[in-house]
């Protein structure tokens, strides 16, 4: 019997004991609210699930290809694997006392490690209620996806265990569509996505997929998905081009950047302080072309133009102005060019933020 079979009975086994628990449960008095009454007793499938995870987890590089997305409630933020799994397990209290971890959380986290089969939450959910049906058949979407199997994660989003939100398994595949730079496969579910409701998950689709277009294709589809209708709007416009140019600011040096700037016809609609940021990030992933405690041989001109910048202008401008300042701090190597950027900062926070040179911060120890 195989280590997923033995939890996928024990998991099983675990809900209908606690099912059972639940439906007997009287409801609660006085009594139990009284300190030092004894607390409910931790299930030991708990801390067999736990070890599980964090034995699965330690096998898998953190945010690789090999470790899948995974949300354990209806609406959750998914989140890389190995993550979710070091926040459950440090956070779960020892000793069987305080707020272990949920079966149902427990199940999706199993499911998304490949600790059980997608055969047993589906076995699962027969017998929930329609909340925690919900969550395993989200768990269930992203297990398809993180095994490449987008008809089966198709057929899962469309299983009337989710007919009452179905948007979160559609989401879960756009989100897979976005995170692969593929606008028409992430347009073409658009009406299933229930746009009207959960603003900020559009928003940050609609980021991803514009940033993952310009790495997967260049950044002139970037910029011309930051155009698309539905993709983009009038008030996200301009934060979308910032996005799409990202990965052209990443992979081009400064000085080639100012050139393309210059003369590339598809980004003279970008502004003054846009230009002036994406060299900052160009400069700033290029930290190899600094050696130790010397100013990167490209700052000097650049440092000169962001302290320029008028803070005064306006609040946006300011805080643009010293983000730009803080972002260059690692390209900084001398004690005068730190003095002068601190010097130039407006937010107290940052300037102690920049005390210390980047050269001189000692890496904490293993």
């Amino acid at each position: 019997m195989t280590e997923g079979t033995t939890t996928g009975r024990q998991f099983l086994e675990a809900l209908a004991e606690h099912r059972a628990v639940a439906a007997n449960r009287r409801p609660p008095t006085a009594a139990d609210a009284v300190p030092g009454a004894p607390p409910v007793p931790r299930h030991p499938f708990i801390d067999v699930a736990l070890e599980a995870l964090a034995r699965r987890a330690a096998t898998i590089e953190p945010e690789s290809a090999d470790d899948p997305l995974c949300a354990v409630r209806q609406l959750d933020r998914p989140y890389w694997f190995t993550r979710r799994v070091a926040t459950t397990v440090r956070t779960a209290r020892p000793g069987g006392v305080g707020n272990p971890p949920l079966l149902p959380d427990l199940g999706c986290l199993l499911l998304a490690g490949g600790l059980l089969e997608v055969a047993d939450l589906e076995r699962a959910a027969e017998g929930s209620r329609e909340s925690v049906a919900e969550r395993f058949g989200r768990a269930i979407v992203y297990r398809h996806l993180a095994d490449g199997d987008l008809e089966a994660a198709t057929a899962a989003a469309a299983h009337p265990r989710l007919a009452s939100m179905p948007e979160i398994g559609w989401r879960a595949i756009g989100d897979h569509h976005a995170r692969r730079g593929d606008a028409e496969a992430f347009l073409a579910l658009w009406t299933r996505y229930n746009t009207r409701t959960e603003k900020q998950w559009i928003q940050e689709a609609r980021r991803t997929l514009v940033e993952q277009v310009s790495r997967h294709h260049g950044w002139r589809d970037g910029l011309a998905a930051a155009h698309r209708p539905r993709i983009s709007t009038a008030g996200t416009r301009d934060e979308l081009i910032r996005v799409a140019l990202g990965p052209l600011a990443e992979s081009v040096r400064e000085p080639e950047l100012v050139e393309l700037l210059d003369s590339a016809p598809e980004l003279a609609e970008v502004g003054a302080l846009d230009r002036l940021d994406l060299r900052v990030r160009s400069l700033r992933a290029h930290g190899e072309d600094r050696a130790l405690h010397t100013d990167h041989p490209a700052l000097r001109p650049l440092l000169d133009e962001v302290i320029a910048v008028d803070p005064t202008t306006s609040r946006n401008v300011m805080r643009v102005r010293d983000r730009m300042l803080v972002d260059l701090w690692p390209a900084v190597g001398t004690a005068p060019t730190l003095a002068e950027l601190r010097r130039a900062l407006r937010t107290p926070a940052w300037k102690r933020e920049t005390a210390v040179l980047h050269d001189d911060i000692k890496p904490p120890s293993a």
